[in-house]
């Protein structure tokens, strides 16, 4: 990859609160990032990441990835990971998972599912690499 490209990556189609219950976010496909196409059944994911802001009373974050909107088929297992605060911002943050993991779609969507461990944030983007399977 040069030095000005931007891997592939699937994006949040929205953002929203994080609480300690789990919250949706539905990653699409970014068709145009890289110029390259979406393969429509696997991807090789590499990296999820999760910037969030509007720190209170948060530290860590439980991540998993389905397949289906309802949260049935999980492709990856249940992962808790700390929060890594701004250096200068301790109200903004941001969770990487390394899922270095197969994934299997039916379309061109994950979802995501995210809660807290205490307290709150929002998250306004997100975003999965992948290469082709």
């Amino acid at each position: 990859m040069g030095q000005n490209q931007t891997a592939p990556r699937f994006s949040l189609e929205s953002g929203g609160s994080i609480t300690t219950s789990y919250v949706l976010l539905t990653l699409n496909a970014a068709h145009e990032i890289g110029g390259e196409e979406v393969p429509s059944k696997r991807v090789h994911a590499g990296v999820l990441v999760i910037p969030i802001k509007g720190i209170s009373g948060l530290t860590s974050l439980t991540v998993k990835v389905t397949r289906d909107a309802n949260g049935d088929e999980a492709v990856t297992e249940e992962v808790t990971k700390t929060v890594v605060t701004g250096q200068t911002t301790a109200t903004s943050g941001t969770v990487a998972l390394t899922l270095n993991t197969m994934l299997w779609t039916d379309g061109a969507a994950f979802y995501v599912w995210v809660k807290s461990d205490a307290g709150t944030a929002t998250v306004g983007q997100a975003w999965l690499t992948w290469r082709r399977a």
